[in-house]
């Protein structure tokens, strides 16, 4: 599909952004998704081999060692595709991209700052990796939020 066929086809992910920035932002946008999902699958699948719940593994062995990296890797292919797509974009795109971010680095300290208030007031404990999910959840709603308003 030549770029301007996609620039008049509708498809789920025009739906979705509002169809907001280039052919080319879009198609970018997809690799940091892309690769958003292979880095939640591998974190997945690496903490529960290392739990022992798929398979065990011995704790120290460099085959424990492995499991481990392969989600690091994974994320540095994440931050890559992001970064490709912030420099390639328009300024209305980083825009959105930045007010996003702002709002997700706010919602994490503001989480993570006041969590143990919580936790006195009688909220559970909270697992960290828990915490790291609600500044990314804040950026892709954040990221959709804007888009909307942007539109």
């Amino acid at each position: 599909m030549t770029e301007r066929d996609e620039a008049t086809h509708t498809t789920f992910w025009k739906t979705v952004t509002g169809a907001c920035g280039t052919p080319t932002d879009r198609r970018n946008n997809r690799r940091i998704v892309a690769w958003a999902l292979a880095w939640a699958v591998g974190l997945t699948l690496a903490a529960q081999t290392l739990k022992g719940r798929i398979f065990h593994l011995e704790a120290g062995s460099w085959e424990a060692w492995v499991v481990a990296l392969v989600p690091v890797v994974v994320c540095l292919g994440f931050i890559h595709a992001y970064l490709r797509f912030v420099r390639g974009t328009d300024e209305l795109q980083r825009l959105i991209q930045l007010q996003a971010l702002a709002v997700g680095f706010g919602a994490g300290v503001l989480l993570l700052l006041h969590w143990e208030l919580f936790e006195f007031a009688g909220m559970p404990a909270m697992d960290p990796s828990d915490a790291a999910m609600v500044p990314v959840f804040a950026w892709i709603v954040s990221q959709l939020y804007f888009t909307w308003r942007y539109r």
